[in-house]
């Protein structure tokens, strides 16, 4: 029996880290396509007056902003929750400088189911195909909310039957239906997980080629201007050889602002090979210190 409930919990455990992780990868998708932040509020139920509680943020400097930002609109996320259709809004100061341009809240229900709301803020205009984006996004977080609501009655139904405390018939007829309700869902999950999977290979796809197609012609021009100025050409005046240098400069300095895009890129998306060496750690900060001091004395 003991193992019996401990099962249960653990499975209970596992699909709750698995709506979680759901919900974070919703929210985060919604800031990334609105270019600016993100707030998931859902409830423990489906009913539209049950409280609600932040679930995910995206886009905010830090946790404490989510937070303030979360308590600022948490009476807007209560009245979308609630209705059916995506309710627009002009610029919340309360979302911070990565909403200026309005924000869109979209409630996360599934028939009469009413699991929440997804809150988002944007950067530039939010137009009818970054909307019809959220509202899938938005959908797809409303079904994992009631897939989860879903198992966990069927569990219990089943916990029932082999306790012998309900009918069976009745129990039965019940699993079944929940049952072809949660085939349809995974079914509804498996095709918006290919969707995603999608999506994230064309943003690498697009990082990989950008990163190519840039730094391909741009080593060309700073082997060049090295040639130059390692080369004994007294023509060239010292004007010349110092706009040579600070074009060169210039060029390096763009060189790792790829390569910098590039890893976080990579490490995003988990594909960073972890490397340890020694380093020395003075030279580390002179080579920092000597990266920005154009900026800094400017």
């Amino acid at each position: 029996m003991a193992t019996a409930v401990q099962t249960r919990r653990e499975r209970d455990a596992s699909r709750g880290e698995a709506v979680a992780a759901s919900l974070r990868v919703a929210t985060g998708s919604a800031a990334e396509l609105a270019r600016g932040v993100a707030l998931l509020f859902a409830r423990s139920t489906s009913e539209a007056g049950a409280a609600l509680t932040l679930r995910a943020a995206a886009g905010f400097a830090s946790a404490d902003e989510a937070r303030v930002a979360a308590r600022a609109v948490d009476a807007w996320a209560r009245e979308i929750s609630g209705g059916r259709d995506p309710v627009r809004s002009p610029a919340l100061r309360s979302l911070g400088p990565r909403a200026v341009d309005g924000a869109i809240g979209l409630p996360l229900s599934i028939g009469d189911c009413y699991w929440g709301a997804l809150i988002v803020g944007g950067n530039g205009a939010l137009d009818d195909r970054a909307a019809s984006g959220l509202a899938a996004l938005a959908r797809g977080a409303a079904v994992s909310l009631d897939h989860a609501q879903l198992q966990g009655r069927v569990d219990a139904l089943e916990k029932k039957l082999s306790d012998g405390s309900s009918a069976e018939g009745e129990s039965s007829d019940e699993i079944l239906k929940l049952s072809e309700a949660l085939f349809a869902q995974d079914i509804e999950l498996l095709r918006k997980s290919e969707q995603l999977g999608k999506v994230e290979k064309l943003k690498s796809d697009f990082i990989e080629k950008m990163s190519r197609e840039l730094r391909t012609p741009l080593n060309s021009i700073i082997e060049a201007i090295i040639a130059v100025l390692a080369g004994e050409n007294e023509q060239l005046s010292d004007a010349a050889k110092d706009s040579l240098r600070a074009a060169l400069d210039d060029g390096t300095s763009f060189q790792r602002t790829l390569q910098n895009i590039l890893d976080l890129w990579r490490i995003k998306q988990g594909e960073m090979p972890v490397q340890t060496q020694e380093v020395n750690f003075r030279e580390v900060i002179e080579e920092a210190i000597f990266s920005v001091q154009d900026v800094i004395s400017g």
